[in-house]
Protein backbone atom coordinates (compact mmCIF):
# COMPACT_ATOMS: atom_id res chain seq x y z
CA UNK A 1 0.00 0.00 0.00
CA UNK A 2 1.24 3.45 -0.68
CA UNK A 3 1.94 6.46 1.68
CA UNK A 4 2.55 9.99 1.08
CA UNK A 5 4.78 11.53 2.63
CA UNK A 6 3.19 14.15 5.81
CA UNK A 7 4.65 18.22 5.28
CA UNK A 8 3.92 19.28 9.44
CA UNK A 9 4.55 15.73 11.12
CA UNK A 10 6.37 12.39 10.87
CA UNK A 11 4.86 9.67 8.53
CA UNK A 12 5.41 6.18 10.21
CA UNK A 13 6.13 4.10 7.09
CA UNK A 14 4.02 0.58 7.50
CA UNK A 15 5.94 -2.37 6.23
CA UNK A 16 3.16 -4.82 4.17
CA UNK A 17 5.37 -8.03 3.69
CA UNK A 18 8.03 -9.71 4.80
CA UNK A 19 10.59 -12.02 2.94
CA UNK A 20 11.96 -13.69 5.94
CA UNK A 21 12.20 -13.76 9.97
CA UNK A 22 14.20 -15.22 12.33
CA UNK A 23 11.92 -15.03 15.33
CA UNK A 24 8.03 -14.96 15.19
CA UNK A 25 7.68 -11.71 17.57
CA UNK A 26 9.96 -9.54 15.40
CA UNK A 27 7.60 -8.25 12.68
CA UNK A 28 3.70 -9.16 12.21
CA UNK A 29 1.96 -8.22 9.54
CA UNK A 30 -1.68 -7.76 11.05
CA UNK A 31 -0.57 -5.75 14.33
CA UNK A 32 1.62 -3.02 14.51
CA UNK A 33 2.93 -3.48 11.07
CA UNK A 34 4.80 -0.23 11.39
CA UNK A 35 7.53 -2.25 13.71
CA UNK A 36 10.19 -4.41 13.91
CA UNK A 37 10.54 -6.01 18.18
CA UNK A 38 14.37 -7.05 19.15
CA UNK A 39 13.90 -10.33 20.49
CA UNK A 40 16.52 -10.11 23.19
CA UNK A 41 18.96 -7.40 24.65
CA UNK A 42 22.07 -6.66 22.46
CA UNK A 43 23.47 -4.52 19.53
CA UNK A 44 21.27 -4.82 16.32
CA UNK A 45 22.10 -3.25 12.45
CA UNK A 46 19.25 -1.10 11.18
CA UNK A 47 18.88 -0.50 7.75
CA UNK A 48 15.82 0.86 5.64
CA UNK A 49 15.66 2.19 2.20
CA UNK A 50 12.60 3.90 0.56
CA UNK A 51 11.49 4.45 -2.68
CA UNK A 52 9.11 7.69 -3.83
CA UNK A 53 7.18 9.31 -6.39
CA UNK A 54 5.79 12.73 -7.07
CA UNK A 55 6.15 16.30 -8.83
CA UNK A 56 9.26 17.02 -10.27
CA UNK A 57 10.40 19.82 -7.86
CA UNK A 58 13.15 20.19 -5.41
CA UNK A 59 12.36 19.24 -1.87
CA UNK A 60 13.77 18.37 1.36
CA UNK A 61 13.17 15.28 3.43
CA UNK A 62 14.04 13.71 6.75
CA UNK A 63 13.83 10.03 7.02
CA UNK A 64 14.26 8.73 10.72
CA UNK A 65 15.02 5.44 12.45
CA UNK A 66 13.39 5.75 16.34
CA UNK A 67 12.42 3.72 19.09
CA UNK A 68 9.30 3.05 20.76
CA UNK A 69 6.93 5.46 19.36
CA UNK A 70 9.15 8.33 20.21
CA UNK A 71 9.89 10.65 17.34
CA UNK A 72 12.00 13.03 19.59
CA UNK A 73 14.87 13.35 21.93
CA UNK A 74 16.97 10.11 22.61
CA UNK A 75 15.19 7.62 21.02
CA UNK A 76 15.83 8.95 17.53
CA UNK A 77 18.36 6.78 16.40
CA UNK A 78 19.44 8.20 13.16
CA UNK A 79 18.50 10.69 10.81
CA UNK A 80 18.82 11.68 7.30
CA UNK A 81 18.32 15.15 5.23
CA UNK A 82 18.73 15.16 1.74
CA UNK A 83 17.48 16.94 -0.92
CA UNK A 84 15.16 15.18 -4.04
CA UNK A 85 15.03 17.21 -7.69
CA UNK A 86 13.30 13.87 -9.71
CA UNK A 87 9.15 12.89 -9.86
CA UNK A 88 11.16 9.38 -8.20
CA UNK A 89 14.02 8.73 -5.99
CA UNK A 90 15.46 6.29 -3.48
CA UNK A 91 16.58 6.93 0.00
CA UNK A 92 18.56 4.69 2.39
CA UNK A 93 19.57 5.18 6.41
CA UNK A 94 21.74 2.77 8.96
CA UNK A 95 22.26 2.50 12.30
CA UNK A 96 24.00 0.25 15.00
CA UNK A 97 21.77 0.76 17.90
CA UNK A 98 21.56 -0.94 21.92
CA UNK A 99 18.34 -2.66 22.66
CA UNK A 100 16.29 -3.84 25.13
CA UNK A 101 14.43 -7.18 24.62
CA UNK A 102 11.42 -5.77 23.74
CA UNK A 103 12.09 -2.35 22.34
CA UNK A 104 10.50 -1.63 19.16
CA UNK A 105 12.02 -0.03 15.89
CA UNK A 106 10.18 2.13 13.05
CA UNK A 107 11.02 4.45 10.13
CA UNK A 108 9.45 7.55 9.47
CA UNK A 109 9.51 10.32 6.90
CA UNK A 110 8.95 13.96 6.87
CA UNK A 111 8.46 15.85 3.49
CA UNK A 112 9.65 19.73 4.03
CA UNK A 113 7.63 20.60 0.65
CA UNK A 114 4.74 22.24 2.20
CA UNK A 115 2.66 21.72 -0.99
CA UNK A 116 3.90 19.07 -3.04
CA UNK A 117 3.66 15.26 -1.32
CA UNK A 118 5.65 12.64 -2.18
CA UNK A 119 4.41 9.51 -1.74
CA UNK A 120 6.07 5.84 -0.46
CA UNK A 121 5.09 3.20 -3.17
CA UNK A 122 6.08 -0.29 -2.33
CA UNK A 123 8.38 -1.12 -4.86
CA UNK A 124 11.80 -1.38 -3.63
CA UNK A 125 11.33 -0.88 -0.51
CA UNK A 126 13.24 -2.77 2.52
CA UNK A 127 13.39 -2.35 6.50
CA UNK A 128 15.44 -4.42 8.36
CA UNK A 129 17.25 -5.26 11.56
CA UNK A 130 20.24 -7.87 12.65
CA UNK A 131 21.46 -9.18 15.64
CA UNK A 132 25.51 -8.28 15.36
CA UNK A 133 26.32 -9.07 19.23
CA UNK A 134 24.90 -8.60 22.90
Amino acid sequence: TSQTMNDTATTTINWGGEEFKTVASMHDNSTDNSRLTAPVDGYYQINACLTTVGPSVSTDYRMTIFKNGVTTGRNVLATDYGTASSARWNFCISTLARLNQNDYIEIGTLNAEGSSHFTVIENGNSFNMALIGK
